[in-house]
C-alpha cells in the first residue's frame, strides 16, 4: 500500500520565493550582458526549484508484507516491519524525507526516521505498529 507525503503550504512558500528571487536575478543579469552568469542561474533554478518539485511527486510511503519502504526524490529506506518497535507523533522539523510538520516517528532498531503521510491514520493501521 503506498502513501503520499502530506506537504504544508510553507513548503509551497519556498519553491515560489526561491522561483522569485532566480527569476529577479536573471532579469539583472540580463540586463548587464552577463550572458555566461545565466548558465549559473539555470543551475541555480533546478537545484532551487526543480529538487523541491521533485521531492512534491516522489515522495512517498510503501507498506509491503515484510517492509516499509520510503522514497523522497533519489533518496531510499528500507526498514524491516519486524525492526519498527512504536510510532509517535511529532513535529520536530529535522530534515527528513516529510514535507509537512505533521510527521511521524518510526522507530527501529536504534534508530528513527520522520515521515509525513497525508492519510496518517491510515498509515497507522495499515503498518499496525502501536502509537504513543
Amino acid at each position: 500500500m503506498v502513501f503520499k507525503s502530506a506537504i504544508d503550504w510553507w513548503f509551497w512558500l519556498v519553491i515560489i520565493f526561491s522561483a522569485g528571487v532566480l527569476i529577479a536575478t536573471a532579469a539583472t543579469v540580463w540586463q548587464a550582458g552577463a550572458m555566461t552568469a545565466i548558465w549559473v542561474i539555470a543551475l541555480s533554478a533546478i537545484l532551487a526549484v526543480g529538487f523541491p518539485l521533485w521531492l512534491t511527486r516522489a515522495t512517498d510511503y510503501t507498506i509491503t508484507d515484510d517492509q516499509l519502504l520510503v522514497r523522497a526524490g533519489p533518496f531510499k529506506w528500507q526498514i524491516q516491519r519486524a525492526e519498527i518497535t512504536h510510532v509517535r507523533l511529532s513535529n520536530n522539523p529535522i530534515s527528513s524525507p516529510a514535507l509537512s510538520l505533521n510527521r511521524l516517528e518510526i522507530s527501529y532498531g536504534s534508530r528513527s526516521l520522520l515521515i509525513s503521510p497525508a492519510e496518517q491514520q491510515a498509515f497507522i493501521d495499515a503498518l499496525g505498529v502501536p502509537v504513543e
